[in-house]
């Protein structure tokens, strides 16, 4: 009984290790110079060895721990997993490679995350959490500090990893400094500002407070300079219901005042907070440009162009979207989502069981070369055709659809219902709510809205699919657990 329960602990050590791994290389893939490097070298084989390694503990997690209690929680997510495999299976001849990446990622995402966060101390996670912060902390706030240069020399160049062509510096009124693209940057900006304030109001140390505040400032900044709207539109939809959870469940005034005064305070409070984070986005922006440099500067050139930039920029051109106030403010969004409608409208088996999570670009297109979505990409992007890239869905619900079709969104619409409907159980109990709950529910509202205008959420293994995962299951294991209250 010893032995086995020995063996249990060590497995359990080593998927919480397993855990961190996966979520420090996503923070580390994020960055540009990483993938370059890594690109080089037998380093680039991380990610499918930690896909091999995670289905691996998932494996020996179901023989030796036997978390069937925590897995019958799971059920949608296995139907999940059961829908993406018969679509792979119908879907093989367009990514077999592809697919079988896809599916050990999702088990992992969605079953070991959720297992071993569940089995694991809640006092073991603060610690282990409080660490990664302050490591991620530190690698991002040299990352930002680098990016802010760029920006504020207008310094703009590409860079080739793996045969793509990915911007860097400032580019398009945006700022892509050192990172993948402003999306990803955006969503890891705001859920460490999100982390730094929750853990300036947790901190008694005076310095530990000032670190928190400095890194919730320059994630912040960071945020408004990448001049992403899904960041800001996903900020001010967590920022109004965020205002409604503190003026409900943790203010004062839930001892003082009626049901009434307190829907009006916190309507007014939601109202206040949206107006808020759309003028401090603004106000970052026009405070930064004003210390810009001059733009007329010699800027880069990609490797394979032979013509260099025009350096005769105006000061706009350089530091305002071009596509903001204008018609195509969806920036081709509509024109995309309604060619990925399109695909599904011509073929019926598409739309009921999806393209595959990891070949519905191959499959369309082969099928359907007709579309804008491939079109363009063939006409502005050649490097990128060549891989079989077509314009993604810029939304996560899109691309959930076109990747399971109508039986997998369905089971995802269930799961998100459900667990909206337990995060306002949390909102609607009389006890005061803690703010580690809060924090789980700002984070996931975050996620889920930005998915709107985004990819890489569902069915993918990106930053924001690790940190969605993760907070669903420590949302998840303080309910059942009945940690939602404030000490």
């Amino acid at each position: 009984m010893n032995h086995k329960s020995a063996n249990v602990n060590l497995l359990r050590t080593v998927s919480v290790g397993y855990v961190i791994a996966v979520l420090l290389y996503q923070v580390l893939y994020l960055l540009i110079p990483f993938q370059y490097a890594i690109s080089k070298s037998v380093l680039q084989y991380i990610s499918p060895a930690l896909a091999i390694a995670g289905f691996g503990l998932l494996a020996l997690n179901l023989l030796v721990s036997r978390p069937f209690l925590e897995l019958r929680n799971c059920w949608m997510q296995i139907g999940m997993l059961v829908c993406l495999t018969f679509s792979a299976l119908l879907n093989f001849r367009y990514g077999l490679v592809n697919n079988v990446k896809s599916l050990i990622w999702q088990s992992v995402q969605m079953l070991l995350l959720f297992t071993v966060i569940s089995s694991t101390s809640e006092v073991d996670w603060k610690r282990i959490m409080k660490k990664i912060f302050v490591a991620v902390a530190v690698l991002l706030t040299v990352a930002n500090l680098i990016s802010f240069y760029q920006y504020f020399n207008a310094i703009s160049y590409i860079m080739n990893v793996n045969s793509y062509e990915i911007r860097q510096g400032l580019m398009e009124g945006r700022l892509f400094g050192i990172y993948n693209n402003p999306y990803d940057t955006g969503v890891i900006s705001m859920v460490m500002m999100m982390s730094a304030i929750y853990y300036l109001t947790r901190t008694k140390k005076i310095w530990a407070r000032i670190g928190c505040g400095l890194v919730a400032l320059e994630c912040f900044v960071m945020a408004a300079l990448c001049n992403s709207r899904s960041t800001v539109v996903a900020l001010a939809a967590t920022a109004f219901v965020l205002a409604i959870c503190v003026v409900m469940h943790r203010s004062t005034m839930k001892k003082v005042s009626s049901r009434v005064v307190r829907v009006v305070a916190a309507i007014v409070a939601a109202v206040l907070a949206l107006s808020f984070v759309f003028g401090a986005f603004s106000l970052t922006h026009r405070i930064c440009k004003s210390f810009a440099a001059d733009p007329k500067t010699d800027i880069s050139q990609s490797e394979t162009d032979d013509k260099p930039f025009d350096a005769d920029f105006e000061l706009e051109e350089v530091y305002d979207r071009e596509d903001v106030g204008k018609q195509n403010i969806s920036n081709n969004r509509f024109d995309i989502w309604s060619d990925y409608f399109e695909v599904m409208r011509r073929d019926p088996l598409v739309a009921i069981f999806g393209a595959s999570s990891g070949g519905y670009m191959r499959y369309i297109f082969a099928n359907h070369p007709d579309l804008y979505i491939v079109s363009h990409m063939v006409k502005c992007y050649p490097n990128m055709i060549a891989h079989a890239r077509i314009y993604d869905t810029h939304n996560g619900y899109v691309s959930a659809m076109i990747s399971g079709g109508l039986v997998t969104m369905v089971l995802l619409i269930i799961f998100l219902v459900n667990m909206t409907v337990k995060g306002l159980k949390c909102l609607n109990r009389p006890e005061k709510m803690s703010a580690e709950v809060l924090l789980e529910l700002c984070v996931l509202c975050f996620l889920l809205v930005d998915a709107f205008f985004a990819t890489d959420l569902f069915f993918k293994c990106t930053i924001s699919s690790v940190t969605f995962w993760m907070s669903y299951a420590f949302l998840m294991r303080r309910i059942r657990a009945g940690e939602h209250t404030a000490d």
